[in-house]
C-alpha cells in the first residue's frame, strides 16, 4: 500500500519535529510528505527544510501572498495545495492538522 501524507502548518515550531520523527520512523513510513506552511512567522520552514536535506521523499511548499493566515475553510485551501503537489497517485492520502 502507497501513502503521502499532507501536513497543513502554520506556526507549528514547537511540534512539527516530533510530528515528522514519528511519521519517519513507521514500521511503514509515507512515499511522500508535503508540509505546506500557511505564513508561519516562526522557525516553522527552516525547521522542515533541515529535515528535507535528510528525506527525499519531505517537501515544502510555502504559500505566500496578500491573503492573511485564517482558520477553518483556508486550512482545507492550503491541503488541497498540498495534494496539488504530490508526485504521483497514491492507494491512500493522509491530512495530518
Amino acid at each position: 500500500m502507497k501513502y503521502a501524507v499532507v501536513l497543513p502548518a502554520y506556526n507549528e515550531e514547537d511540534l512539527i519535529e516530533n510530528t515528522l520523527q514519528s511519521l519517519f520512523q513507521q514500521t511503514h513510513p509515507p512515499q511522500e510528505v508535503v508540509v505546506v506552511d500557511d505564513q508561519s512567522t516562526d522557525t516553522t520552514a527552516t525547521l522542515v527544510k533541515q529535515w528535507a536535506k535528510k528525506h527525499s521523499s519531505l517537501q515544502l511548499i510555502q504559500l505566500s501572498g496578500a491573503a492573511q493566515h485564517q482558520p477553518g475553510a483556508k486550512v482545507v485551501h492550503t491541503f488541497l495545495k498540498g495534494v496539488q503537489a504530490l508526485t504521483q497517485p497514491y492507494d491512500v492520502l493522509v491530512k495530518l492538522d
